[in-house]
């Protein structure tokens, strides 16, 4: 049977394996984080909660649309607002019901790529990754954003230029916390300017720990919001550097 490695255990990664294994492939995912999902992200910071990467996530597709009513059947997701599905107890939660059954190293960040005699093999920074499978792999799927793959590629021999001209919008993620409940028109605001691009009152969306832990109790209250335009101003600076965005 022939195995296969995927980079990274991110949604699409994750998605890739699901698909290999019903064509009867066996996977390994390499995560160079400890938990699993990629921008589907959770801070937790004392007993606050923030998902700090994707707010929610929208079906268009009916397959994906399917495979949401199930991750709901199954309590893995709810319905926030118009569409707009939240995972559940976290965000976390789809990514983790998806990587059931499938075989992950975690907090492996991957080197490189290399073609030998029986196969592809998975290095990191000490070396190659001890993990079954390893070296005897058909082949390699790399589901990471394009600065990350181009190296990997290039490490593999195969040089795809065209990964080169791929530019990303960075974005700063503010997670605020307030001793009392702030008196937001609603609890989700999309500003009519370019420097906020969304303001979220996360308490308020139905993740179950989130609720449990905040609802009634004088703690706390998480707030996020989506900073563009001074993000792109700023991307390269440090926590202490920032200038305003117009400068």
């Amino acid at each position: 049977m022939k195995q296969i490695a995927v980079i990274v255990a991110g949604i699409a990664g994750l998605a890739a394996a699901r698909i290999l294994r019903q064509s009867g492939f066996v996977t390994t995912l390499f995560e160079k984080s400890r938990g699993l999902g990629g921008r589907m992200a959770t801070r937790r910071v004392e007993d606050l909660q923030f998902d700090h990467g994707a707010q929610y996530f929208t079906a268009k597709g009916p397959r994906f649309s399917a495979m949401v009513r199930q991750w709901g059947e199954n309590g893995h997701a709810d319905e926030w607002f118009d569409g707009a599905f939240v995972g559940s107890p976290g965000i976390k939660a789809p990514a983790r019901a998806m990587a059931e059954g499938h075989t992950i190293v975690a907090g492996c960040q991957v080197a490189a790529i290399r073609k030998e005699e029986a196969g592809w093999s998975i290095y990191d920074p000490s070396g190659l990754v001890k993990t079954p499978g390893n070296g005897s792999f058909s082949a390699v799927i790399l589901a990471v954003p394009a600065p990350q793959a181009a190296p990997l590629a290039a490490s593999a021999g195969v040089d795809l230029l065209e990964l080169a001209k791929v530019r990303y919008a960075p974005c700063w993620a503010l997670m605020l916390a307030f001793s009392e409940r702030l008196s937001l028109l609603d609890d989700r605001v999309k500003p009519q300017d370019d420097a906020i691009a969304w303001i979220a009152r996360l308490q308020a969306n139905l993740t179950a720990n989130l609720t449990a832990n905040l609802a009634g109790v004088a703690r706390p209250k998480p707030l996020l919001s989506t900073l563009r335009r001074i993000g792109r101003a700023n991307i390269s600076n440090g926590p202490r550097t920032w200038r305003p965005a117009n400068s």
